[in-house]
């Protein structure tokens, strides 16, 4: 029913159509009916008058009642520079940009969006992060609506607030009397914008700043600096850091799908991390990060009912957490019907939608889209998944991985032209790594140039063991007619099985079964 609304609102293509065809069909059927002397031409008028402007009354106002909401508007808060235009790696220079978030948590005001700074941390990227231009590049390209800065002024340390919804991009400064005044900053933001449903000194709870330095060191990966920063720490904020960053440390562990059905895998990492959450559960001081974590352990060794309870649980205390609805994706289409997603296309859009810088939602999403479509170049699933992969490179338009997923899309919609130049591009920035030279083998595959094929493939095979690569070398060797070289990469392939799932070695074996049976019948002719 919804949907329905929905197209006669006019919020998809057709619905304006259809109105427009059902409206002239009702005028068409008075006329005849006047035409036929069925109806006198008064009475025929009159009606004809009063059905069009009935039925016109009554779309004006479908389409006002089922307009979607109007956007929230995005905040990004940024760190505390220093004066050289440096962001220092320590708690202190994220006090304020925690703070702000904590006190927006379950009490922003609904026309609002808080883009979390952990979020703009990664689009900003690992090597960056240390220059605030780059944070400020990254705020622009998320389309942040509105910006708050703390930096100096001639040694005075002040608040600059940057609205870019208004049509001349409003600037307001609040100066401080020192980073200690934070609490009453908030006070005054929220009088000018209404950030917050509301907001009392109690609401104001910073962490520790050991807590925020972890929290860095976590992001860039530095798991046993993050350790150290919490030794001998037991608040509240620390446990729960402590048992997010085992948890993160274990999800770097590799897990056999096929093993992981039979014995769920015993990681040393998430035992460490079920504990600590285990007594931050008992003692009642549970949050929907806690619930997060559990899940994500869950769906790391394939325990889907967990992962399932846990996401949920999560979701319910945290409605605009982009890692959340990512992780979600990864469950069955059955298993999101009662949270109202109808796909998995649905709630990957969610996460991209709540932090569109989000690299690995984005590749889902537009494989999602792909995958969904006709596999022709102007076919929908095709126009959405280069759509969404567009968008995201104007955000980071370096992204390997991403840039990689457009290149196999041109592949598989025959743009040979533009994988190439994708591919290239990605050979040249990256000619240490083996994906590139696969990718590059295939670009020539597909054209048939099967000499420069191999050369790439072999050399991605020399670099590292390419998996991919032993397929195709098997697939070229058989092209130029050598059915001895490609049994030989067609085993390598199969031998290299890492699963049930593995389709090219699948498609390997299907390869040395083929080669066989032309040999067993040749011989007996």
């Amino acid at each position: 029913m919804g949907d329905a609304v929905s197209f006669l609102s006019g919020q998809v293509p057709g619905g304006i159509l259809l109105f427009l065809i059902i409206l002239v069909i009702v005028n068409l059927v008075f006329l005849f009916l006047k035409s036929s002397k069925l109806l006198s031409e008064k009475e025929s008028t009159k009606k004809q008058l009063t059905f069009s402007a009935v039925f016109f009354i009554f779309y004006i106002i479908l389409w006002f009642v089922t307009q979607p909401p109007a956007p929230k508007m995005r905040i990004a808060v940024l760190p505390v520079p220093s004066e050289n235009g440096k962001v220092q790696l320590k708690g202190n220079s994220f006090a304020f940009t925690d703070l702000f978030q904590r006190t927006a948590f379950n009490n922003l005001n609904s026309k609002y969006l808080i883009h979390r700074w952990q979020h703009l941390f990664e689009t900003a990227g690992s090597d960056s992060v240390q220059s605030y231009k780059y944070w400020q590049a990254a705020a622009e390209k998320i389309k942040a609506d509105i910006l708050i800065e703390l930096t100096a002024d001639g040694g005075d340390a002040v608040c600059i607030v940057t609205s870019f919804y208004e049509e001349n991009n409003e600037v307001k400064r609040y100066d401080l009397e020192g980073a200690a005044q934070y609490g009453p900053l908030l006070e005054k933001l929220n009088n000018e914008f209404d950030f917050f449903e509301e907001i009392t000194r109690a609401d104001v709870k910073p962490v520790p700043d050991y807590c925020l330095g972890a929290e860095v060191q976590f992001l860039l990966g530095e798991y046993e600096a993050a350790l150290n920063l919490l030794k001998d720490k037991n608040d509240l904020p620390a446990r729960l850091l402590r048992g997010k960053i085992y948890a993160g440390k274990g999800l770097q562990h590799k897990v056999d799908g096929e093993k992981a059905l039979i014995n769920a895998p015993k990681i040393d990492e998430f035992d460490k991390a079920r504990k600590i959450f285990a007594e931050i559960i008992r003692a009642e001081e549970d949050t929907p990060e806690t619930a997060y974590w559990l899940g994500r352990m869950a769906l790391h060794i394939q325990d889907y009912n967990r992962a399932e309870l846990y996401l949920k649980n999560a979701l319910i205390g945290d409605r605009e957490n982009s890692r959340i609805y990512y992780s979600l994706s990864f469950l069955l289409n059955r298993r999101l019907e009662e949270l109202g997603f109808k796909s998995r296309t649905d709630i990957l859009e969610k996460a991209v939608y709540y932090d569109p810088g989000y690299g690995k939602a984005v590749y889902q999403l537009a494989d999602e889209y792909f995958l969904s479509g006709s596999g022709v170049p102007s076919g929908i699933g095709a126009v959405m998944a280069k759509k969404v992969i567009l968008n995201y490179l104007r955000i980071k338009d370096g992204d390997p991985n991403i840039l990689s997923l457009l290149g196999s899309i041109y592949f598989k919609t025959s743009e040979l032209d533009k994988a190439y130049k994708v591919f290239s591009g990605l050979l040249d920035r990256f000619p240490d790594d083996s994906n590139s030279h696969y990718n590059m083998g295939i670009v020539y595959y597909l054209q048939e140039d099967y000499p420069k094929a191999l050369e790439f493939f072999l050399k991605a095979i020399e670099m590292d063991d390419n998996l991919d690569s032993y397929l195709y070398a098997g697939l070229v060797y058989q092209k130029m007619g050598d059915k001895e070289s490609a049994l030989k990469y067609y085993r390598q392939r199969v031998r290299r099985k890492t699963g049930g799932g593995d389709k090219y070695a699948r498609e390997a074996m299907k390869g040395i079964r083929q080669i066989l049976a032309e040999a067993a019948g040749g011989a007996a002719e």
